[in-house]
C-alpha cells in the first residue's frame, strides 16, 4: 500500500504509469537478488577450491589412538573398544532446543556438537569425515549435528560467527571449540584424542579462552533447560513453591517473620551456590546435621518440601544428607533451582514490610532483655545509690554548727535541723550551766551578731537566717570587757617589767672608721668596740626624759 502510494504520487496519480513504475521496481528487485546469489555462489565455489582435501587414513580409528603430542607425552586412549557393528542413527544425531538437553548435556558419552548449515561448504566436505570417524569409533562418542539456520538462539548463545563451528563437549561441559574447516590430518588426530580422553583438549584453551568456554557453558545450561521445561511444568513448580511458602508463614513461632526470613535465605544461598557451580558436586549435598541448617532450616517442613520439589532426595547411602540427583552425574538442569530461588525472592520482596516490622520488634526485644538483665545486675548497687541520695536530702535539711566560747579555745561541733530556731543552741550542752540571759552570738561569715534579749531574730529558724549548712559561731556569755580589761594591763605590767642591774653592749660595724666616734677600731679596722651602761631602774629612764 505503501509503494502503490508512492508510485501514485510520484507520477501524479496517473494509474497506468504509476502501475509501470511498480513493476518496473519489482524486477530491479528480482534482479538485484539473483545477482547477490550468484555472486554468493560463486563465493562457494572459489573458497572450496581453495581449501586443502583432508583424507582420513582409513586405519584411523579412535579407539586405538596412541601418538605422541608435541611435548612428548603419550596419548592413548584407556577405555574400551567398543562394537565395531553399530547402526549410524545410534551414534549420530540432528538436534534441536527440545532434544539438546538429552542428546549433549546428559550424554553418556563425550559429544561432538557440530555446527552447520546446509549452504556451506566446507560444512558439507567435513560432514562425511567426521561420520566415518564417529561410526569407527563405535560409541565411544556421539556426533550431534546443529542447523544453525533452525537454532538461531542456540547458536547465538553459543557466539557461533563462523561455519562449521566444532564443540567437544564432555559430561555437560565445553572443553575446546574450532571455527572452520580443519588445515590438515594430525589436526583432527588430536582434535578426536582430546574428546575421547586420550590427551588434552585440542586445540588447547588458554586461561582467557577456558573463562569464555565456561561462560558458554553456562549460557547453553539455562538456554537449554529452560527450552525443556514446558511451560506448564513451570506454573505447576511456581505454584507449588508458593504454596510451601505460605505454610512457613503459618509455622512461624508468634508470626515471627524475622526466623523465616532468616531461613529461606539459607535456602536461598544452597541454590545459589549451586546455579553458580553446576558441575562441583559438594554443593548438591545437604547435611541436614549441620548445625545452622538443623537449627534454623530444618526445623521448618515446608522448607525440606520446597528442596524435594526442585529433585533433592535423601542420600541412599547417608540418610542425614540430602541429594540432588543421583550423585554421579555431572551435568543437572538448573531451571527448576532458578525458578525457586526466584520464587524466594519474590516471596521476601512481597513480605519486606512485615519482615521489617518483625526485625524491629525483635530488636525491641532484645533491648527490653538486656535492660532487665542489667537491672537485675545492678539492683544493689542502684539501691546503694538511691540511699545515698536520700541521705545527701537529709543532709541538706541539717546544719553543722561548730561554737567557740569567747576566750576560749576549745570548738564545739554539733547538727541541728535547719528548721529549729536560734535559740535552740542555748540547749546546748556546754551553755547550760551559764547564765544565757545575756549572751550574744556572733557570726562572722554570715556578719551575724545577735544577742539573747533579741526574741524576734533569736526564735527565726537557721534557714531564715542562711546559717547552713555549715556555720562557725562565736558564743559570749556576760559581760567580759572589764575582766578583759584588767588582763591586758597585767599582760603590759609584766612587759615593764625589767630585771635590774647593768650589762654591757656591744656591736660590731656599725660606725666607720673615720666618723670621729668614740670607740676602739677591732679586727684591723672596719668595726669598732663600743662599751655603755645600760639601766633597768624605768624611774631612772622617767627622770632623764
Amino acid at each position: 500500500m505503501t509503494l502503490c502510494r508512492r508510485a501514485l504520487a510520484f507520477t501524479g496519480n496517473n494509474v497506468d504509469n504509476a502501475r509501470a513504475v511498480l513493476i518496473a521496481d519489482q524486477e530491479d528487485e528480482k534482479e538485484e537478488a539473483d545477482r547477490l546469489a550468484r555472486a554468493e555462489e560463486r563465493a562457494i565455489r572459489e573458497h572450496e577450491a581453495s581449501m586443502k582435501s583432508i583424507r582420513v587414513d582409513a586405519n584411523f580409528d579412535p579407539t586405538q589412538i596412541s601418538t605422541t603430542g608435541s611435548d612428548g607425552a603419550k596419548f592413548k586412549s584407556g577405555q574400551d573398544t567398543p562394537s565395531k557393528h553399530i547402526r549410524k542413527e545410534d551414534v549420530i544425531f540432528y538436534a534441536n532446543s527440545s532434544t539438546l538437553e538429552s542428546l549433549v548435556l546428559d550424554s553418556p558419552v563425550p559429544v561432538l556438537l557440530d555446527v552447520y548449515a546446509d549452504w556451506c561448504g566446507p560444512c558439507k566436505k567435513l560432514t562425511p569425515i567426521l561420520e566415518e570417524i564417529t561410526l569407527k569409533a563405535g560409541g565411544l562418542f556421539r556426533l550431534v549435528k546443529l542447523n544453525v539456520d533452525e537454532e538461531r538462539t542456540i547458536s547465538q548463545a553459543l557466539e557461533v560467527t563462523a561455519l562449521p563451528t566444532l564443540f567437544t563437549i564432555r559430561d555437560g561441559h565445553i572443553q575446546t571449540s574450532f571455527q572452520g574447516f580443519p588445515p590438515n590430518e594430525d589436526f583432527v588426530k588430536h582434535f578426536m584424542m582430546g574428546l575421547v580422553g586420550a590427551g588434552p583438549a585440542y586445540p588447547i584453551p588458554s586461561t582467557e579462552e577456558k573463562h569464555k568456554l565456561d561462560n558458554l557453558t553456562t549460557k547453553l545450561m539455562k538456554l537449554v533447560g529452560a527450552a525443556s521445561f514446558s511451560f506448564s511444568q513451570r506454573e505447576i513448580l511456581q505454584r507449588r513453591i508458593d504454596e510451601r511458602l505460605d505454610e512457613m508463614i503459618m509455622t512461624a513461632k508468634n508470626g515471627d517473620f524475622m526466623d523465616i526470613e532468616e531461613a529461606m535465605r539459607i535456602l536461598r544461598s544452597l541454590l545459589s551456590n549451586i546455579i553458580q557451580y553446576p558441575y562441583d558436586v559438594k554443593y548438591r549435598k545437604i547435611n541436614l546435621e549441620n548445625r545452622i541448617i538443623a537449627s534454623k532450616l530444618a526445623i521448618y517442613p515446608p522448607a525440606i518440601a520446597i528442596l524435594r520439589s526442585i529433585g533433592f532426595n535423601k542420600d541412599t547411602q547417608d540418610s542425614k544428607h540430602l541429594l540432588l540427583g543421583n550423585g554421579t552425574k555431572k551435568y543437572i538442569n538448573l531451571t527448576a533451582l532458578t525458578i525457586a530461588r526466584d520464587s524466594i525472592d519474590k516471596w521476601i520482596d512481597r513480605h519486606r514490610r512485615d519482615i521489617a516490622a518483625a526485625e524491629r520488634k525483635r530488636a525491641d526485644d532484645a533491648l527490653r532483655s538486656k535492660l532487665a538483665a542489667e537491672d537485675t545486675h545492678v539492683f544493689e548497687s542502684k539501691t546503694k545509690e538511691m540511699n545515698s541520695v536520700i541521705e545527701t536530702v537529709a543532709e541538706a535539711n541539717v546544719t553543722n554548727i561548730q561554737i567557740r566560747l569567747e576566750g576560749k579555745k576549745k570548738i564545739y561541733s554539733f547538727k541541728v535541723s535547719i528548721e529549729d530556731p536560734l535559740t535552740s543552741i542555748l540547749n546546748y550542752s556546754p551553755l547550760i550551766d551559764m547564765d544565757t540571759t545575756n549572751v550574744t552570738i556572733t557570726c562572722t561569715g554570715k556578719k551575724l551578731t545577735v544577742k539573747s534579749g533579741d526574741a524576734p531574730t533569736m526564735q527565726k529558724s537557721f534557714r531564715e537566717l542562711k546559717l547552713y549548712p555549715n556555720v562557725v559561731l562565736v558564743i559570749k556569755v556576760g559581760d567580759l570587757s572589764k575582766s578583759n580589761t584588767s588582763q591586758l594591763k597585767e599582760r603590759a605590767e609584766q612587759r615593764r617589767t625589767l630585771k635590774k642591774g647593768e650589762h654591757t653592749m656591744q656591736s660590731i660595724g656599725i660606725y666607720a672608721k673615720d666618723d670621729g666616734a668614740k670607740g676602739e677600731l677591732i679586727d684591723g679596722g672596719g668595726g669598732v668596740w663600743y662599751e655603755h651602761d645600760v639601766s633597768d631602774d624605768d624611774e631612772g629612764d622617767r627622770k632623764k626624759s
